[in-house]
């Protein structure tokens, strides 16, 4: 978008540039005629039309906020390490064998929701630590 400043600055380059041209064009007009001066005014009103996009420049936009640092709280292996599965009974089953199966088929799902608990509070724990700002007072 051109400014004031920037629209002064060609009129005054363009009677500059023009009073040149009819310095030229008078000492020259007498050997070359007309048409030179007519040639003449083509090439400095393209020149001064093809500089004109050149001295303005569009402002830069404005630079966006960094971003946060990201918190990175990756649970240590061993949380996450898969227990096997009770196994399955096979063969001729009575009624504890497939009692005592599901008992141990229940334990194992507890303690892996336990161990999921766990990881869920370790990455809370590891994000309240690293969004506060001051450390915490020793407890006493």
């Amino acid at each position: 978008m051109l400014m004031i400043n920037d629209v002064l600055r060609y009129l005054v380059a363009f009677g500059i540039v023009g009073g040149l041209m009819l310095l030229v064009v008078v000492t020259i007009e007498g050997r070359l005629g007309r048409w030179a001066m007519l040639v003449l005014w083509a090439l400095v009103l393209s020149l001064l039309f093809s500089l004109s996009g050149c001295s303005s420049t569009p402002p830069r936009p404005a630079e966006p906020p960094p971003l946060p640092a990201p918190i990175l709280c990756a649970a240590p292996p061993g949380m996450t390490e898969a227990q096997a599965e009770p196994d399955r009974p096979a063969g001729e089953l009575t009624q504890r064998d497939v009692a005592s199966y599901l008992l141990a088929l229940h334990r194992w799902g507890w303690r892996g929701w336990r161990q999921l608990q766990g990881v869920r509070d370790y990455a809370a724990q590891c994000r309240s630590n690293a969004t506060d700002e001051q450390p915490e007072a020793p407890r006493e």
